[in-house]
Order: structure tokens, then C-alpha cells, then sequence
């Protein structure tokens, strides 16, 4: 037994030896010995039960010293360690403080992951059980990790005892991250020493230790560096760790080209060494690997700002930067690409698994998650196991919204706002918490002064009060608002903030340091952009869930998927986790959660969306695009239509003038996804290819769609030329707006913002397919339950439906490519044409000129049928059936003979008088009318409109109508104008 006395004069034990000691000398030792042993033959492949639950009990709160070797001989179940662990407050603390310093890190890239958290939990049940006397981290003294790393290592500390901890290199992996944990836990250098074995790495660099002797180094070049790079890690985002491996790569370097003791000030007057960086780098490594490509970019960057230092310092004398852009350029040029990832390591989950994972995270916790998800929490004084409902929630929530996780796990309660949102009521109510007013009262101000943290915010909408999410962190640091007022997560996370004040009330907003995983590898200026929270999603510990935490309930929800899916669909066997050959344990999913958001609506994260916007993202809403400041009502097609044409010249004039205009000129009145294909295009068509395609131009005349879309292959010879290749445009020919030859600007604004208005209505429909096919799903799904249908019919037309599903994704996911794409060049077009700049080609500017208006489904369908009648590229058959279903329903409602059932009339006199109707309709009455008129509240009769429409129903096709429209809707009963003129 080892005895110390730690900093609050207490006793604290430490049990190394063969056996279990009582510290205590209780009389019911015995008893306690004889639970160990009870659970000692508990098998590894078994879920743990009541009754295991209440012995681990009575073992923890025991005051038995357990021996070691009761952990650390692979016997135990690893479960029953994890458990012993978690009933202890040190066990719980010492687990979050690795986590928080990156010592768990390497779990995210294991491929023995679980059997490395488990040797984890043995070697932390070591600790917490193994010994008494301590409650929480800082109650350990510093001796007592010692003691114990000495105990597992060899008597001359060069290796791990081959007794104790075998020779298998998981355990070595995972005891010299936890002692490298510990050494920064404890701010104990000298831990490091026995972490590992120091050894040179196969590219020549070094580890920890070697930074810490390159920093500590008298030569002058190394000290320089040293201190320059700590500079410069205060403001640069480059990643600590890479950037020291990069500086001693440097130093390396330089000492190879120069004699030793040469200052730094003195090389960066001189000319570069004739061996480069890179070149010094690849012969090291042998041969221009990836690595070999980023390392000399990041020097690049190194080498840069220590220029700028220098010449700060010194601004009357010439330096010299040490590597060049052309040889980071002729680098990348010449080295293959970086080979892609194995598809099957990182795969979306099928659409067909997401209703039963929904299914199973809305059980609450009566059902599976009840029992995966439970902790134990002191209450009034007692320890009680409860449902701890923050990870279910996250991750029901990342199946609705396409955040990403890390950015629901950062979200902010709200607790330390002056109001909270209620979703029920839909009011803005006082905030009564304990934590109100936090952030007005940390920055001494008045409270309406301090703008909400929390992720409810509020919305100034001309339709009324709405609210969205106000996601604080994105991968740049920046917040942005979500204007998505999604009733079923604003409700949800409503009673999981509910759920947080009630058993889990916040001590203390959390810092980036408190909730980043592996801080200490962020810069500082990332780090300084992040905010203080108080977390939504905080555990029973006060953290938020770590990464490792989450892809270790997303893999145990992937087995509960799998496990349900296996018993309703016997003749359809799935297998989406891999586990343990020896106890079937689940390891690792085949899908990860990342695909969550991959296969989300869209991305919704583009910060500074418009209300509109979202609702085009959604995909519900019947949107109209307009610029700003044009009259944007449905009703005056002509108008733009007169618009269109009067550009007509313009168009023809930039078609005709492509070659004779220098490649300036063109950049100052066109715009282009890609500036490098535009100019190719300049340089080496002719005038003859470029042709109108109504929506801009093609400077190849429609013959270069095989290579007009992504990068497959960028190569570029040291002479200048492209040889890169190219792939198809997605969506297949003629798919203009995805071309990167395609050449739009000011004369074909009218028809992009109506081919934007196109891919809205698209989008519309396929929304609703979506949602039909999803019906029809639940109702198969019902019907097998009721046992209605039998197992082959169920999956023969499941998979049906599944591959219909996954058509209307994929046509989703090309349907917001476009609009993307629409978008930006739409918005550089109208900025040429409303302020005349001459600017890149691609505007990146966040102010979108750009609004969507919400209109009902036939004004969207009339609007871009008549529009399609001047420009085809803009037609849909879809759409038109659309607009021919209301005014079939509306003149049938009202005795009228629809064009469709007109049998005197031609397929295109039809199509003229249904034009003509639509058009009607749109002058002379509110939007709400016509849907009126559809839904049979109103007929024409009704509104007064009736003998109007049987005279425009006789007369000659041939002979013009003119109908004077009103501002107004007409009222019921009143008399309307209707003039008929020939010509």
C-alpha cells in the first residue's frame, strides 16, 4: 500500500499489490469479495442487469482498495468497468479533464476504438478503485500518478511492464495518451519523460519532447524561430502542432544549407538556398507525397509572416522571403492528388433507415433510449439513475435540421438572457432562471442594451412576429442566423432547456477552452472568435457531449437500427455496425452522423439568408425571384415580357461584339462562374460558335458540354498551359446554368430571375413528391404491422419506393446546385447593370439583390407559362399542367366549358384560350380569389365575373382581347370592364 497526504491534509491510499484490501476494516469485507467474484464471471458479450447495476453499488461505496490486476487482466467485462467508473465523482472528472486536454483524441482515427475505450476504463478504474481517500482530481497528489506509471512501466522505465500490460499496441497507444493526459491535468512535464519511448519518425521529425528541446536550444537560428513562431501563433489559424513540426522542418533545412550559428537576419538577406524547401522535404520523405504539399504550404505561410516581422524590425534593410509562390505552384502542379478517401469509411445514411432512427429517438425514455441513455445524478440528496435526454435530442434534431453536429453542440441555452422563447404559447416570456441577466450584468450594462445569446432568436417579418435559430459558431467562427422557425425542434429543445434547469442548472458559462475537443491544437485567433455559453446540450458533468461521445451513441443507435430492421424484415437482413468477432459487441457503424447533414435539404448554413430563402430551401412555399427595386407582382407578365424583349439588342449585341471586345471589356459588362474559362473562351473561339441560349450566351455554341463541368484533374506545365480536366455538366447538355462556360449579364436579367423562378417551382414539386412518397412508406409500413401484406410484398415495394426516394433526392440536391448557381450569377448581373462596376466576375458579396416573394401555386404557374411562350428554355410541362388544372376547375365550377373539354378546339387553340383565361385571372382578380374559385368557395357568378368570361369565351381566337384590369379585386356582385377589338 502506498500512503500520502495530498494538499487538503487528507490520507490518501494507493492499492498496487496482488490483493483487495479493506481500508476500512469492515465486517462485511467478505461480502465484498465475494461480489467481485460475482462479477468477475460476468461474461464480456452480455448486457448488464439490475442486479450487476446494485453490485457495482455496493463495490464502489465500499471503501475496498481493489487490486489492479482485477482490472487489468482482461477478465472483468468492460462494461462493469465503465459503470464502476462513472459512480465515482473522481472517475467522472477524470474522464472529462482527458477529453478537454486532447488526450482522447486519438480515439476519432483508431481503428481498434473499442477495444481501446475499454482498456481506458480499466485503467481509470485502477485509478478511482484501486485506491481511497480522494473525491475529486485535485484531491490526487502528485506522487500518487507517478507511483502508478512507475508500477506499470519496467524497473529502468524504458518500457511498459510485458506482464502487466502485454505487448499489444492498443494498450500502449492508450496508456501514452492518458499519461500525456495526465501530465497536462496535473502540469507535470516530467510525466511526459514516461509516457513513451522518444523515437525519430520515418520523415525525421520528432514528437512533444523535441519541440520542447528546440524551444530550449541555445543556437540562434532555433531561438529565433521559436519566438518568432510564438508570435505568430496568436493571430495565424494554422494549428499549433503542425506549425512547430513545420518550423523545426525550417530549421532543419537552413542548418543543411548554411554553417551553424547563422543567424536568421543574416540568411533572409541572402538569396534562398539552392536546395528549396520543398525539394529538401521530398528528398527526406522520398518522394512529393501529400504531406510533402501541405507541409510547404503552411511554410509558405510561416515563412511570410516571419518576413513581415523582420521588416518591421529593420525597415531600411532588403529581405528576401525564403520560399516562393511559383515553387509552392510548380509543387502542387507536379505532385499527384491526394488519394480520395475509401467511400465505404464515410457514407451517408440510406433515406430508408431515417424513419426507423426517428422512430427510436422520439421513444423518449419508456423505449431503448430510456435504458442507453440513463446516469446517475444526485438529487435532494439522494443518487438516483434518470434519463438524461441531451444526446437523443441532438441527434433527433440533426435528422431535422442539417447542422452540423458540432454546431448543435455548441448551441446556448439561453439562460443568461433577460426573456426565453416559449414554444408552446409562441410569446417572448420573462426569463426567471437563476442565470437571467448573466450577460448584461458581466458587461455592466443596462439588459436591453446586451443582445441574447440563446438559440431562440427573434425575427422582423412583414408577414408578423417569427423566430429562427441563432447557430453561434460555424466553421469560420462566425455566427449566423437560421431564419427556420421549425415547430418540432423549437419544441423539443425547449424541454430539453427545461430538463436543464430542472435537474441540471448551469454553474457557469463554459469558454472554448471548456468545450473545444483538444483545445490546446486550435489557434488562438480561432479560439478568441468563439463565445462563452451556457451550453445547451451539457451533460450531468457541465461539459457539452465530446466527439468521441457522440460517434459512440450514433454507433449505438446505428445497432439499435439494425437489430429492429433485422426483426421486421426477416427476408432482408441488413448488417450497418461492425462488431467484435469474440462478443459481438458493436464497434464501428458503416454510416456516419456526418451524413446527416449530407443528406439534408440543402445546406442551410450559407449565413445571411433571407427569411424567403429558407422557405425556397424547404422547398413548401410557391416563391417568386425578383430583384429589388422591380415591380415584382405576378400580374404584370407583359411588362416583363416588354422588358426581355427591349434587351433583346443588348443580348445580340454582346453575342455579336464577344471577339471584338477585349477580354476587359468583356469582364465589364458580363458575368461568368469561372473567369479562366471565360477567358479561354475570348482567346480561342470564333464568332461564328457564340450563340443566344436565352438566358446568356455559350461561346461554343452548345458543343462544349462534355468538359463544362468540376475540376476531375488539375494539371498545369511550368510554360503556363492548362491540361486540367474536366467532367460533364451536371444534368447533361444543354444545363446552361451549371456550365462553367456559360456567359450571362444586365440583358438576360428578366429571364434569369424567371428561370430562378423555374427551379423554385421545381423544387416545389419535388417537395411534394417527397412528402407523397414518404406517406406511402408509413402507410406500407402500418399495413405490414397490421399484417395486412405479406414479407415479400412488403420489400418488393419498399425498395420501389426507396429508389424513388432516392431519385427525389438526388434531383433535390441538383435543384439547389442551380439555384446556387442562378443566384450568384444573378446577383453580379443586377449589380452590373444597377451601379455599373467593374469587378471579378463571380460577386461574393454577401448582400444578396435578390428577393423571394411568396405567391400561390397558379400565380407561380401562370407567371412562368406565359413567360415561356417568348423564351422555351423556361418552359415546364409540369408547371403548365398545373396552371391548366386550375382554370379547368375554376370554368368547370362555373358552368363553363373548360378549354380541355372543348372538342371544336385544336391542341394549340386550347392552349391559346387557357392562356388567355390564366391571363384574365390574374388581372382582374386577388390571389385569394382564384384560389377560392379552385377550392369551390366561390364561382364566377358569384364574384360578378361570370357573363365577362362567357363573352370572352366567344370570341375568335384570332380577334385581340383587351381586358382593363382593376388595382383591386373586384367586390361580389359588382359590374367589371371587358373590351373586345378587332383589328
Amino acid at each position: 500500500m502506498h500512503e500520502y497526504v495530498n494538499a487538503q491534509k487528507e490520507i490518501v491510499v494507493l492499492n498496487l499489490g496482488p490483493s483487495h484490501v479493506d481500508t476500512l476494516d469492515q465486517e462485511e469485507a467478505p461480502e465484498i469479495i465475494e461480489i467481485l467474484d460475482r462479477l468477475a464471471a460476468v461474461p464480456n458479450n452480455i448486457a448488464l442487469k439490475e442486479a450487476h447495476f446494485q453490485d457495482v453499488d455496493d463495490v464502489v461505496s465500499s471503501g475496498v482498495c481493489i487490486a489492479p490486476s482485477y482490472f487489468l487482466n482482461g477478465r472483468l467485462n468492460s462494461s462493469i468497468c465503465r459503470v464502476m467508473v462513472e459512480q465515482t465523482t473522481l472517475g467522472v472528472e477524470l474522464k472529462l479533464r482527458l477529453e478537454d486536454v486532447g488526450a482522447l483524441a486519438f480515439l476519432e482515427k483508431s481503428a481498434s476504438r473499442t477495444f481501446a475505450e475499454a482498456y481506458i476504463w480499466r485503467i481509470l478504474a485502477v485509478v478511482c478503485l484501486s485506491s481511497s481517500g480522494h473525491s475529486t482530481v485535485a484531491s490526487l497528489p502528485p506522487s500518487f500518478i507517478h507511483d502508478l506509471v512507475d508500477w506499470l512501466r519496467t524497473s529502468d522505465g524504458k518500457r511498459w511492464r510485458p506482464e502487466v500490460v502485454g505487448r499489444d499496441e492498443i494498450k500502449v497507444q492508450v496508456l501514452r495518451n492518458l499519461v500525456l493526459g495526465f501530465s497536462r491535468i496535473f502540469g507535470d512535464p516530467s510525466l511526459e519523460d514516461k509516457a513513451r519511448i522518444l523515437r525519430q519518425d520515418k520523415r525525421g521529425s520528432t514528437s512533444g519532447k523535441a519541440w520542447r528541446r528546440f524551444r530550449r536550444s541555445s543556437d540562434p537560428l532555433e531561438k529565433d524561430l521559436a519566438a518568432r513562431l510564438t508570435r505568430i501563433l496568436g493571430e495565424s489559424k494554422v494549428k499549433p502542432n503542425k506549425a512547430r513540426q513545420v518550423i523545426m522542418d525550417i530549421a532543419a533545412w537552413l542548418q543543411s544549407s548554411y554553417t551553424a550559428g547563422t543567424q536568421l537576419f543574416e540568411i533572409m538577406k541572402r538569396k534562398p538556398p539552392e536546395v528549396t524547401f520543398s525539394k529538401f522535404l521530398a528528398d527526406r520523405v522520398g518522394e512529393k507525397t501529400a504531406y510533402v504539399v501541405q507541409h510547404v504550404g503552411i511554410a509558405k505561410r510561416l515563412c511570410d509572416e516571419i518576413l513581415l516581422q523582420l521588416e518591421e524590425e529593420y525597415p531600411e534593410v532588403a529581405f528576401r522571403g525564403l520560399i516562393t509562390e511559383s515553387e509552392v505552384r510548380i509543387l502542387k502542379g507536379s505532385s499527384p492528388a491526394a488519394a480520395r478517401p475509401d467511400s465505404s469509411t464515410s457514407r451517408p445514411l440510406p433515406e430508408k433507415f431515417f424513419p426507423l432512427a426517428i422512430e427510436i429517438l422520439q421513444e423518449g425514455p419508456l423505449g431503448w433510449l430510456g435504458k442507453r441513455f440513463s446516469v446517475w445524478m444526485t438529487l435532494g440528496g439522494k443518487r438516483l439513475k434518470i434519463f438524461c435526454p441531451v444526446i437523443p435530442t441532438l441527434l433527433w434534431c440533426s435528422f431535422q435540421m442539417p447542422l452540423r453536429i458540432v454546431q448543435w453542440r455548441r448551441l446556448d441555452s439561453g439562460e443568461g438572457d433577460i426573456l426565453r422563447y416559449n414554444s408552446t404559447t409562441k410569446q417572448w416570456e420573462d426569463n426567471e432562471g437563476p442565470m437571467a441577466g448573466y450577460w448584461a450584468r458581466l458587461a455592466n450594462q443596462a439588459p436591453d442594451k446586451v443582445a441574447p445569446k440563446g438559440y431562440v432568436v427573434r425575427l422582423d417579418d412583414d408577414q408578423g412576429p417569427l423566430v429562427g435559430l441563432w447557430v453561434n459558431t460555424n466553421k469560420t467562427g462566425n455566427p449566423y442566423v437560421l431564419p427556420w422557425q421549425h415547430e418540432g425542434v423549437l419544441a423539443r429543445l425547449e424541454e430539453l432547456r427545461e430538463w436543464q434547469e430542472k435537474f441540471n442548472p448551469p454553474r457557469s458559462p463554459l469558454s472554448p477552452e471548456d468545450y473545444l475537443d483538444a483545445a490546446e491544437n486550435y489557434p488562438e485567433s480561432t479560439k478568441a472568435k468563439l463565445p462563452h455559453i451556457f451550453a445547451l446540450f451539457r451533460l450531468p458533468s457541465g461539459k457539452i457531449p465530446s466527439g468521441s461521445e457522440m460517434q459512440h451513441a450514433w454507433a449505438a443507435l446505428m445497432a439499435e437500427v439494425e437489430q429492429r430492421w433485422n426483426e421486421r424484415n426477416p427476408d432482408e437482413q441488413i448488417e450497418i455496425v461492425k462488431r467484435q468477432k469474440k462478443t459481438g459487441q458493436p464497434y464501428a457503424p458503416r454510416f456516419n452522423m456526418h451524413g446527416l447533414r449530407v443528406r439534408g435539404v440543402t445546406r442551410l448554413d450559407r449565413g445571411g439568408m433571407t427569411l424567403r430563402q429558407i422557405s425556397s430551401v424547404t422547398g413548401h412555399a410557391s416563391l417568386m425571384m425578383a430583384a429589388y427595386y422591380v415591380a415584382r407582382d405576378p400580374r404584370h407578365i407583359n411588362d416583363r415580357i416588354q422588358e426581355a424583349q427591349r434587351n433583346a439588342d443588348a443580348a445580340e449585341d454582346v453575342a455579336r461584339d464577344f471577339k471584338r471586345l477585349s477580354f476587359q471589356q468583356l469582364v465589364e459588362r458580363t458575368v461568368s462562374l469561372d473567369q479562366d474559362a471565360l477567358f479561354r473562351a475570348h482567346q480561342e473561339t470564333t464568332a461564328a460558335e457564340v450563340c443566344d441560349v436565352q438566358i446568356g450566351i455559350c461561346p461554343w455554341d452548345g458543343q462544349r458540354c462534355f468538359d463544362g463541368g468540376p475540376l476531375i484533374r488539375s494539371s498545369k506545365l511550368k510554360d503556363g498551359k492548362d491540361k486540367s480536366k474536366y467532367g460533364e455538366v451536371p444534368g447533361g447538355r444543354r444545363n446552361c446554368i451549371m456550365c462553367r462556360h456559360f456567359v450571362s449579364g444586365p440583358p438576360w436579367n428578366v429571364q434569369l430571375q424567371a428561370y430562378g423562378c423555374k427551379l423554385l417551382a421545381k423544387r416545389r414539386d419535388l417537395a411534394i413528391r417527397q412528402d407523397s412518397l414518404n406517406d406511402e412508406a408509413q402507410i406500407l409500413v402500418e399495413k405490414r404491422e397490421r399484417k395486412e401484406i405479406d414479407a415479400r410484398y412488403y420489400k418488393n415495394e419498399m425498395q420501389k419506393l426507396q429508389l424513388q426516394q432516392q431519385q427525389v433526392m438526388d434531383d433535390i440536391s441538383s435543384n439547389a446546385a442551380a439555384r446556387f448557381n442562378l443566384e450568384t450569377i444573378l446577383n453580379a448581373s443586377l449589380r452590373l447593370q444597377r451601379q455599373g462596376q467593374t469587378s471579378d466576375l463571380v460577386i461574393a458579396d454577401r448582400d444578396s439583390m435578390i428577393e423571394f416573394m411568396e405567391v400561390t401555386p397558379f400565380q407561380q404557374a401562370a407567371w412562368l407559362t406565359k413567360m415561356s411562350r417568348v423564351y422555351p428554355v423556361l418552359g415546364s410541362a409540369a408547371t403548365e399542367a398545373l396552371r391548366d388544372r386550375y382554370v379547368d376547375v375554376i370554368m368547370f365550377n362555373s358552368n363553363i366549358t373548360p378549354p380541355s373539354l372543348a372538342g371544336h378546339l385544336s391542341p394549340s387553340e386550347r392552349r391559346e384560350s387557357a392562356d388567355l383565361f390564366a391571363d384574365y385571372l390574374l388581372r382582374r382578380l386577388e390571389p385569394e380569389l382564384i384560389d377560392d374559385l379552385f377550392d369551390r368557395k366561390l364561382t364566377l357568378e358569384e364574384a360578378g365575373l361570370v357573363e365577362e368570361v362567357r363573352a370572352l369565351t366567344t370570341v375568335p381566337l384570332e380577334h385581340p382581347i383587351l381586358v382593363t384590369s382593376h388595382s383591386a379585386a373586384p367586390k361580389l356582385g359588382a359590374k367589371s370592364e371587358l373590351r373586345s377589338e378587332v383589328p
